[in-house]
């Protein structure tokens, strides 16, 4: 193959170089590989797709090879990520086929750290944004490395099946979730919080905590002795919820299934700050193993429990139907699809809306967007602790007392005499006066809110415009949030270092965004990368890569760091 890569972040799109006739293209030092994109919010995924670079047809397409979604919420600054990522072309179905090896190397400078998990309460992630790009294969490898092969703009019978699939599983997920098992672990009190202690001979002991139970009776004898503790502990218990999902991925062996805890936003808001990670290659390689086959025997037994309740489900209803139609009964049980695009269409569209609100309510609770489980955890934290101290008792029986003394009471029938009335009474010009007036008041109003609303569409198609003149005419939509079936993971070959300034890069493209500011001829903001050689070289495995540090220094407003991706000498496909 001839592969090159295209990587898209945010508004930003970039090809790299094309190694020719190699089934593992090394991206050479040399080579242009390495790229600097500016951060504009911590949630952002960054994209990239490898594609099969075709001479003859360039101008139209190039052979998609495989893509990968990489999630920076749970990358961690000051650290030199060395990631190996299976490479995948669909998003959509649900076991998709391995296409090869992408090798790359991330590291993200935040000017302010504090700043960066403010971004999120500051300025929500969109759910998209749009970029532009001049040629249509250009687009079409950018639209690969985004959303993969499967176009879900477009009718398809194999991603509508995909869509019922996934729902199905979101039914079914009291087969993959042992509840029962969960609610004897907490009403049990059975200990899961590790804590050393020391005994009288000094001797260090390892004791289990049942955290579960205790906040769960602290909480219900709490409300059954006063119920104005219940909106605070309703708000407790969502933050509950939340720290116990990241409690459950902390017990995942591999550190590539983590996420960071509660705790780590907490010291990096205090501090302005966080420490670096160290990640060894291949560790703890056997747990993950074992934990993979475990609960890849665990889904295969609850699959076959499901398949198995569902054919008695099955089968009941059979019996029912031949009972009925025993009974002369004009049941109808046949079972058609109809195959017409007007009417399945819009059905695979109101499913494509429902199964992205499912997945980004997914990412945010297992903290995949764990900017946003932070704050969603210190919200109910905080309002809860507010909650506490409101006299909710004391003050519904007084909001209830005087709304109904208010407008319940006998007076009200002074206000019918001189209101009600002498508006019913009053002469039909006087009255008609009364209404232009409160007509036009209103019609202002709603004038004024076109007015501003024509010219937010205005200013929007402008500026749509001039991206294309500037940037081309394709436009391509990029999502911000996880809106994707799958979450790529690093692979356990991947690892993680400390950044010490020694590591060099010597090819580095600094790529500006599309963000356009101004009103009457938009423009973009500058974009500066200051190089700092510092010598050294990066160790990565058996393979020395020579390269040159750097400092990103960013002057954009609404720049809160930086990212340096780069694709190293090993990939496969």
């Amino acid at each position: 193959t001839d592969a090159f890569a295209t990587i898209v972040f945010e508004d930003s799109v970039v090809n790299s170089e094309v190694i020719n006739n190699s089934l593992s293209p090394r991206f050479m030092p040399w080579t242009q590989r390495a790229f600097v994109f500016n951060i504009a919010h911590p949630s952002s995924q960054l994209f990239v797709g490898v594609s099969d670079f075709d001479s003859e047809n360039r101008a139209i397409s190039h052979d998609p090879i495989g893509r990968v979604a990489i999630d920076l919420a749970n990358i961690k600054a000051n650290t030199n990520y060395l990631l190996h990522y299976d490479l995948h072309q669909s998003t959509v179905v649900k076991r998709r086929q391995n296409q090869g090896k992408i090798t790359i190397r991330i590291r993200i400078e935040w000017n302010s750290e504090r700043d960066a998990i403010l971004a999120v309460l500051k300025s929500p992630a969109l759910d998209q944004q749009f970029i532009n790009v001049e040629k249509s294969s250009d687009f079409l490898t950018a639209h690969h490395a985004c959303h993969g092969r499967d176009n879900v703009d477009d009718f398809d019978l194999n991603i509508l099946a995909s869509y019922i699939q996934e729902l199905q599983e979101y039914k079914n997920v009291q087969y993959y979730v042992d509840i029962k098992r969960i609610a004897l672990h907490i009403i049990l009190w059975r200990g899961h919080y590790p804590i050393t202690i020391r005994d009288l001979l000094l001797r260090r002991k390892t004791i289990l905590i049942p955290l579960h139970s205790i906040f769960l009776f602290v909480a219900c004898t709490s409300v059954v002795e006063n119920y104005n503790y219940l909106p605070s502990f309703f708000l407790f218990t969502i933050a509950w919820l939340f720290l116990a999902m990241v409690e459950f991925r902390k017990k995942h062996p591999s550190p590539w299934s983590t996420s960071k805890t509660y705790f780590d936003f907490f010291h990096s808001m205090i501090t302005n700050n966080s420490a670096a990670q160290t990640i060894e290659v291949n560790e703890n390689i056997r747990e993950v193993e074992e934990y993979n086959q475990e609960i890849s025997r665990k889904h295969e037994e609850r699959e076959k429990d499901a398949i198995r309740m569902e054919k008695q489900r099955k089968a009941e209803r059979k019996h029912l139907e031949e009972l009925a139609m025993k009974g002369n009964s004009s049941l109808d049980t046949t079972r058609t699809i109809n195959p017409l695009k007007p009417i399945l269409f819009p059905a695979q569209q109101n499913l494509a809306v429902a199964l992205v609100a499912l997945r980004k309510i997914r990412a945010v609770l297992v903290w995949d967007k764990s900017y946003e489980a932070f704050w969603i955890t210190t919200l109910c934290i905080g309002l809860g602790v507010v909650f506490l101290f409101v006299p909710w008792d004391f003050l519904i029986y007084w909001v209830l007392k005087i709304a109904i003394w208010t407008f319940l009471g006998p007076w009200m029938k002074l206000v019918d005499i001189f209101y009600f009335r002498k508006l019913e009474n009053m002469p039909k010009k006087e009255r008609y006066k009364g209404i232009r007036k409160n007509w036009k008041k209103r019609w202002n109003i709603r004038l004024k809110e076109a007015t501003e609303t024509r010219i937010e569409n205005e200013n929007a198609v402008k500026l749509q415009d001039f991206k294309k003149v500037i940037f081309g005419r394709y436009a391509l939509r990029v999502p911000r949030f996880i809106d994707a079936r799958h979450a790529d993971r690093p692979l356990v070959s991947s690892s993680a270092n400390p950044h010490k300034g020694d590591l060099k890069t010597n090819v580095i493209d600094k790529i500006q965004g599309q963000e356009l500011h101004g009103d009457m001829i938009p423009i973009r903001e500058s974009f500066q990368i200051t190089r700092e050689p510092q010598g050294g070289d990066f160790k990565t495995g058996n393979d020395l890569i020579k390269s040159e540090a750097f400092v990103a220094t960013e002057t954009a407003p609404k720049g809160y760091g930086t990212i340096e991706a780069a694709a190293t000498e090993d990939s496969d496909y």
